[in-house]
C-alpha cells in the first residue's frame, strides 16, 4: 500500500493543530498560506479530519480548526483511516479464478481466498503497529518534549506570508 499525499499533508495539519494555543482555532487561510497549497484541496482534506471527529470546526470570524481530542489519543491509524478509507490491501479483481477455472471453480476460488487471508493477516498487523503511536508521540519525538511550544498560527502566518513573497521575489530577481 503506498499513502497518497493527502497524508503527508494531515501530519502537517496535525503539527500546527498540536503546537497552537489550545483556546484559539487556526483560520484555514492560516493552513493554506502555511502549508503553501491549494486552498480548496486542503479543505478537503480537513473536511476528512473533521468527519472522523479528529478534528473540529469552529465556525464565526475568529473559527478555525482545532484538535477534536487530545494528541495523545489520535492514533497514526485514525489519520491514515480518515484521509485514506478503510485498510484493504488486496482487493481481488477476480482474474485468480477466471485463469483457472478450467482446473475447477473450488480451487480458484480458494486460491483467492487465500491470497486474501494472508494480506488481511498483514493489514491487521500494520494497523496494530499504527495503532500504537499518536500524534502527540510524533510531535514531541520530533520537537522533543521540552521544545513543544504553543504559539498562534494566525498571528505567524501574516508575517510568514510577507517573508515568503520576499524570498519569492529575490529568487525570481536572481538575489538569493
Amino acid at each position: 500500500m503506498k499513502l497518497t499525499k493527502s497524508f503527508e499533508q494531515a501530519v502537517c495539519i496535525f503539527a500546527i493543530l498540536c503546537t497552537q494555543k489550545k483556546e484559539i482555532p487556526v483560520a484555514s487561510r492560516t493552513i493554506t498560506l502555511r502549508m503553501n497549497g491549494s486552498h480548496t484541496y486542503l479543505r478537503k482534506i480537513i473536511r476528512k479530519l473533521v468527519v472522523a471527529d479528529l478534528v473540529k470546526s469552529v465556525p464565526g470570524n475568529k473559527g478555525g480548526f482545532s484538535l477534536a481530542k487530545n494528541p495523545a489519543e489520535i492514533s497514526v491509524i485514525e489519520v491514515v483511516e480518515a484521509i485514506e478509507g478503510s485498510i484493504d490491501t488486496y482487493q481481488s479483481t477476480g482474474i485468480i479464478p477466471r485463469v483457472f477455472n478450467d482446473v475447477t471453480n473450488e480451487i480458484a476460488e480458494s486460491g483467492d481466498s487465500y491470497l486474501h487471508s494472508i494480506f488481511q493477516g498483514a493489514d491487521q498487523r500494520w494497523q496494530a503497529e499504527l495503532q500504537k503511536v499518536s500524534v502527540l508521540e510524533i510531535v514531541t519525538d520530533v520537537l522533543g518534549e521540552e521544545k513543544v511550544s504553543f504559539i498562534d498560527w494566525n498571528q505567524d502566518a501574516d508575517s510568514l506570508a510577507t517573508i515568503f513573497h520576499k524570498i519569492r521575489t529575490l529568487r525570481e530577481k536572481n538575489k538569493f
